[in-house]
């Protein structure tokens, strides 16, 4: 019964009510004015905007004094208020002091209507009690509000934090927000080449929004949303864009009011990057989502923890000019879909030259043909994806060493196993598999092991090793001297073979001692431990000498042969002619190498024992036509100081004649 006489009393009166409602608003905004935050949050909205909150917060009053609304009706729309009012960054004091104004022009209008005073204080009662209930409504969504973007700041620093592959990385941080309410849409955005900027990671409504910017931001070189990207990555600050509705540039207005944006902020996630210029994007249906204090604290946080990654993820950093996302789709739907094809770098023999191993390697051909090359593709390639290209891969070079052993070409197989393919768990099973389909012994794959990276767990991979080993199958470590690489699980894991990094051969073409020694290091280390050694990186004639004389087993490199489709390598096998000899180098850098060798033996030390000649210096003199040059007489020198047994004179001139011999070779 009381619940009915209270509802007519309502009944009753609220039509004179709803009469003051547009007047009880007005007052309340002009009340919200004089709060600096709230004040702050409606000078961004435009007339347009100003009009359509006037009539929302009329709705919601009319609702509050509506006696047909239950409690149903009443608490969804709260919540709803709630969660807007926690999106575009309302504070809770601010909320509190804005129901105040509410209760107190609504107990002003109930206290003037004409009607007995204990109806108007009846009135007064059920109307106040459902203003704090709506309060509290609204308030338990600002906390959980809070609570959601807690937790999705937790989930976005594991992330971070993880040694997942960057596109993995990335693809996570840009769902895992669209979480936190308020957010629509994400994006990655990188500079290219040619200045222009390129989403290569969305989600969400992303997509709509970048394609309208496309659309009527014409100039993505000087457009509006470029100078934002810009500005960020120069100033290493976030640029937010409170409401589009008030830009000054027309092209972002009508572009985010297609894609129904509000507002966005752009987030530089890599400091002095003077090429990539490398942007986190964040989109919002309402205004002022990012100036939220809340969400704006996650954004900080996680801007420093992407940074880290993005560092750590150097192909990435390498690969300058970006593939948009939709080209990434192409590529991710090539991958499984016929587009993938291995080409074949041959590995020669250094002793006698004969082809007898081959590197498979990655490359996804398009529909006209147009190869790809895998830096075109492999850094946007997530573990899913890694995952997919190495278990078809290993199938396809499988298959086609079998086809070359019905031809009569027998050879063996290397591959590239990436690290987190390695430690996945069916890793066996693929290679098991691909081993069984193919009739393929497992003596013949090699399988590559390369960690660019400290692992996160050295007993899943260490166990990971030891089941591929059980297989059969050959583990060789890829780039030793590079990388994560350690010398100790070289002695106690089951590798058949090492190879020794191209970098380390590159910085000999430079010139440097270190380079050479370290590269010999490795080559006596891998012999004195069983191991083949592979040098890869051999570039011209000369590199082949240096890793032939140093006495590596194996070479591979552009010199001998690039990679090539599988037709193309049996026709190149029958042209192939090996023309070095160690004994003799005919170039400065092969020369260099033996001289450096032999040096190291200090024969001038060692009465009766000069073997002069095995120095190699007066055979590329003559070879070369130097006869007479600062080198023959250096040379000379030498060895008169070493017939007369003058030691240091033998060391000073050995010295003039490297540096004459890196001069010929730099």
């Amino acid at each position: 019964m009381a619940e009915k006489r209270l509802a007519k009393i309502l009944s009753n009166h609220a039509a004179a009510l709803a009469v003051s409602l547009d007047a009880t608003v007005e007052s309340f905004y002009h009340g919200l004015d004089q709060d600096p935050v709230s004040h702050r949050i409606l000078s961004i909205l435009s007339a347009e905007e100003r009009q359509q909150l006037h009539q929302s917060q009329v709705a919601h009053l009319r609702l509050l004094i509506d006696p047909t609304a239950d409690s149903v009706q009443r608490q969804v729309m709260a919540e709803r208020a709630g969660d807007i009012h926690a999106m575009i960054g309302v504070p809770a004091s601010s909320l509190v002091n804005a129901f105040g104004l509410y209760l107190h022009k609504i107990s002003q209008a109930i206290l003037s209507l004409p009607c007995p005073l204990v109806e108007r204080s009846t009135l007064l009662h059920i109307v106040s009690q459902r203003i704090q209930t709506d309060l509290q409504w609204q308030m338990k969504r600002m906390d959980s509000h809070q609570a959601s973007v807690d937790q999705v700041e937790e989930t976005l620093m594991t992330l971070c934090q993880s040694d997942r592959p960057w596109a993995d990385i990335i693809r996570g941080v840009l769902d895992i927000f669209l979480d936190i309410p308020g957010i629509s849409g994400s994006g990655f955005v990188r500079q290219g080449a040619s200045q222009e900027f390129v989403a290569e990671f969305v989600s969400g409504d992303y997509e709509r929004y970048w394609a309208a910017i496309q659309k009527h931001d014409l100039d993505s070189r000087l457009s509006g949303m470029a100078r934002c990207f810009i500005k960020a990555a120069h100033e290493q600050q976030p640029i937010r864009i409170a409401n589009f509705t008030q830009h000054e540039y027309q092209a972002l207005r009508h572009a985010a009011a297609e894609a129904g944006v509000r507002s966005a902020i752009s987030v530089p996630i890599a400091e002095h990057a003077e090429h990539s210029l490398p942007i986190l994007c964040l989109t919002s249906p309402y205004p002022n989502t990012f100036n939220a204090t809340p969400l704006s604290r996650v954004i900080q946080g996680i801007s420093v923890q992407l940074n880290a990654a993005y560092r750590r993820a150097a192909d990435i950093q390498d690969a300058v000019i970006g593939i948009s996302f939709t080209e990434r789709r192409f590529y991710r739907s090539l991958l499984t879909r016929g587009g993938l094809v291995m080409f074949y770098q041959p590995i020669v023999d250094l002793v006698s030259g004969a082809v007898i191993k081959v590197e498979a390697l990655a490359r996804l051909q398009l529909p006209e043909g147009k190869i790809l090359s895998p830096a075109q593709f492999l850094p946007w390639f997530g573990q899913n994806e890694l995952a997919e290209l190495f278990s078809r891969g290993l199938t396809q070079a499988l298959d086609q060493l079998a086809a070359w052993d019905r031809a009569g070409l027998a050879l063996r197989m290397n591959i590239n196993l990436p690290p987190e393919i390695l430690v996945h768990p069916e890793c066996p099973n693929w290679v098991a598999c691909a081993l069984r389909q193919s009739a393929i012994a497992p003596h013949r794959l090699h399988l590559e092991l390369l960690e660019t990276k400290a692992p996160p767990n050295q007993n899943q991979r260490d166990r990971a090793i030891a089941r591929l080993a059980e297989i059969g199958v050959q583990l060789d470590m890829d780039d030793l001297g590079s990388g994560y690489s350690s010398l100790q699980r070289l002695h106690l894991m089951p590798f058949a073979g090492i190879k020794v990094d191209q970098g380390i051969m590159q910085g000999c073409l430079e010139g440097s001692s270190k380079a050479l020694g370290i590269a010999n290091a490795i080559t006596l280390l891998g012999r004195d431990l069983g191991l083949s050694v592979v040098i890869e990186g051999l570039e011209n004639p000369g590199l082949i000498e240096v890793a032939a004389i140093l006495g590596a087993h194996k070479g591979q490199g552009y010199e001998i042969a690039r990679p090539m489709p599988a037709a193309d390598l049996a026709p190149w096998i029958t042209r192939w002619v090996w023309t070095i000899n160690p004994q003799s180098p005919r170039t400065a850098i092969g020369t260099w190498a033996k001289f450096w060798q032999w040096q190291r033996q200090a024969p001038w030390t060692r009465a009766n024992n000069l073997n002069f000649p095995a120095c190699g210096i007066g055979h590329f003199v003559r070879e070369q036509g130097l006869q007479g040059s600062e080198l023959d007489l250096a040379h000379q020198a030498m060895y008169n100081a070493m017939e007369s047994a003058d030691h240091d004179a033998a060391q000073m001139q050995v010295s003039q004649i490297e540096r004459h011999l890196i001069a010929l070779i730099t």
